[in-house]
């Protein structure tokens, strides 16, 4: 019996490698598509109550861009979120009352791309009631933003302004 001897097979034994690790590399390789699919939306994260806003950390900053507002209502009342391109809230044109006048500042307002919750909001500032929590996307461009609540309360014969008690807080977007 005469064996023939396969010259051949460490050649072979090459290639189906080659071919099985390109098969894997094709296989998993991310694609543009994925990748873009997940990257996450920066988020913000405020907790309201009675007279303030609370970002987390302390001094925020976000991207350009799409960014996500999560707003935790911890106080005993309902508030607003609002948004508005501005130096500071000393910025803000406000009423007699000191609540800031949103007629003067509509087109400083970034409008909501979308949302946690439905019906009911406007399409440039929600409101969250105690206890609830509540969240947004708004497309900001580079520059400062305060965030506030312009609710107004009827305390007696008196109405309080959220906004002039301090219920409000800088947000950066670079």
């Amino acid at each position: 019996m005469e064996i023939i001897k396969d010259t051949n097979r460490p050649v072979r034994r090459a290639a189906l490698s080659a071919i099985a690790t390109l098969a894997l590399l094709v296989g998993f390789a991310p694609n543009a598509t994925a990748t873009a699919t997940a990257k996450r939306t920066p988020t913000v994260n405020a907790t309201l109550i009675e007279y303030k806003v609370k970002l987390k950390p302390a001094t925020v900053s976000a991207p350009a861009g799409k960014v996500k507002l999560v707003a935790k209502n911890k106080g005993t009342m309902t508030h607003e979120v609002i948004v508005v391109r501005a130096a500071d809230a000393a910025a803000l044109p406000v009423d007699g009352e000191g609540s800031v006048i949103e007629d003067e500042v509509d087109e400083e307002k970034p409008k909501i791309e979308s949302e946690s919750h439905s019906g009911g909001d406007h399409k440039d500032h929600f409101s969250v009631k105690a206890g609830k929590t509540k969240s947004a996307v708004f497309d900001l461009t580079p520059g400062t933003y305060v965030v506030f609540c312009n609710v107004n309360q009827d305390v007696g014969n008196t109405k309080i302004s959220h906004f002039k008690q301090g219920q409000n807080a800088v947000l950066t977007v670079k």
